[in-house]
């Protein structure tokens, strides 16, 4: 089993253009109702969480195996085995990718259900998770029109929590808020489609708060630290981080897409290039590689002027 972190490198391409092409499918007349394009979102994001615990612990228990070491199968010993796998895949031991990684529960078949590129995967799990937190508090501080670090940290959540999330026909919302909805409806409290209706538009209208507040719990939480210990030093240098993995980002957006151009596969049912080109389109003049490129330089000035806004 390929864990999915390390095929999301190989397909920036399509990813990113779907959010843009789903957009442009949405022919909604009314469209006070906020559905989610983004594959960076508070139910994607949970569960590249999930993913990370799973890539945790399944290395540690290979790395027990490999060391002959006996494992108790108890909640307290996962927490355990979750906090060991987690320092080896920091620490990124030569050991580490030579390890028999197994899965377990994902077949319902006795065969081994191996994890490859868990380091890999691992790593990027945690640099996409931080670029979604960043770049939402990036969002926050032009909405809000924040223009000092102090007034920054006033408006950021002093307990925010990364909260489950159901995806309800495009639209997220918080699982608790889905339970509240059902029950309602069980006893009579809302008793009509209107009702609900107006429950889908209400946590809609929500929306950019409730994920705002999904993304700064999920920044600290991956980070390891509380919302009191986000400081300006740590809040520039992620925003370094942010700009180099928009970068690599927008380097593999062209490089995916240059594989279909390589692939002999492809290639195979043109005479010459300049037939493929023709069919094709030239690589060059790929208009959606072209307007990344642009968003990257956006992205990058974005950065620097909120350096300058909070030096």
């Amino acid at each position: 089993v390929l864990i999915p972190g390390y095929w999301f490198m190989y397909n920036m391409y399509a990813l990113s253009r779907n959010v843009g092409k789903y957009m442009s499918r949405d022919k909604r007349t009314d469209k006070s109702q906020q559905i989610e394009y983004d594959y960076l979102a508070p139910d994607s994001v949970n569960e590249m969480f999930e993913g990370l615990r799973i890539m945790e612990k399944a290395t540690a228990t290979a790395f027990a195996k490999t060391n002959k070491r006996a494992i108790a199968d108890t909640s307290a010993s996962s927490a355990d085995l979750e906090k060991t796998g987690k320092d080896l895949l920091e620490k990124k031991g030569p050991g580490i990718a030579k390890l028999e990684i197994l899965a377990s529960g994902f077949e319902n078949s006795s065969r081994k259900v191996e994890l490859v590129k868990v380091p890999e995967a691992w790593s990027l799990f945690n640099e996409l998770i931080i670029y979604y937190g960043i770049t939402e508090l990036m969002g926050f501080i032009q909405k809000r029109n924040i223009s000092s670090w102090q007034k920054l940290l006033q408006a950021l959540p002093a307990k925010p929590v990364r909260n489950s999330w159901k995806n309800i026909g495009g639209q997220l919302i918080p699982v608790n808020a889905v339970h509240s909805l059902i029950r309602d409806i069980r006893s009579g409290k809302i008793s009509s489609w209107d009702e609900v209706h107006d429950f889908y538009r209400r946590k809609s209208d929500l929306y950019p708060r409730e994920k705002f507040q999904h993304a700064f719990a999920s920044l600290v939480e991956i980070l390891g630290i509380t919302p009191q210990k986000f400081t300006r030093k740590l809040f520039f240098s992620l925003l370094e981080q942010a700009v180099t993995t928009k970068e690599w980002m927008t380097r593999n957006i062209y490089v995916s897409r240059a594989k279909d151009y390589e692939n002999p596969f492809r290639r195979m049912v043109y005479d010459t290039q300049e037939e493929m080109d023709k069919v094709m389109g030239k690589l060059s003049d790929n208009s959606f590689i072209r307007q990344q490129q642009e968003e990257l330089e956006q992205f990058q000035h974005l950065v620097k002027s909120l350096r300058n806004k909070f030096s």
